[in-house]
């Protein structure tokens, strides 16, 4: 059901906020949000603000440029992967990108260091009659 039908059925007390707002699969919060939008600009105001906003974090066009130069034309034979680890580290790369990358920001574990579920191996079960050492007694 669109916003605008919930709207009028809300305008003509035939619905509660949290009815609006259980109908729509959003919040009550919400609802008087958009009820006030909608309100102030009509259809208009409902639209998302953020469409056709540029990034904040863009890397510059120039940055964009100069890097996919460098890839077709000196480093040729290398694959993106080892592009990348070529160039952490150069003073050209953007920070943004170089934050990106750095370590603290990685969601993979460090592939140097083995996962933490098989770093110990495991126990080989104990044979039949062996003898617990704290208690000594023979264990079967």
């Amino acid at each position: 059901m669109k916003f605008e039908d919930v709207y009028s059925r809300r305008t003509a007390d035939k619905l509660t906020q949290e009815q609006a707002a259980e109908i729509l699969g959003v919040s009550v919060r919400t609802v008087r949000r958009w009820e006030d939008r909608f309100e102030a600009d009509g259809a208009e105001g409902l639209y998302d603000r953020r469409l056709g906003k540029l990034a904040n974090n863009r890397v510059p066009t120039d940055t964009v440029m100069e890097m996919l130069t460098l890839f077709d034309s000196k480093y040729w034979d290398y694959t993106p992967k080892h592009f990348h680890e070529k160039l952490v580290g150069t003073p050209w790369l953007h920070p943004k990108l170089q934050l990106a990358t750095s370590d603290a920001a990685k969601p993979w574990p460090d592939p140097a260091r083995p996962p933490t579920w098989s770093s110990s191996p495991q126990a080989a079960p104990p044979p039949d009659g062996w003898r617990d050492a704290a208690s000594g007694r023979v264990q079967s």
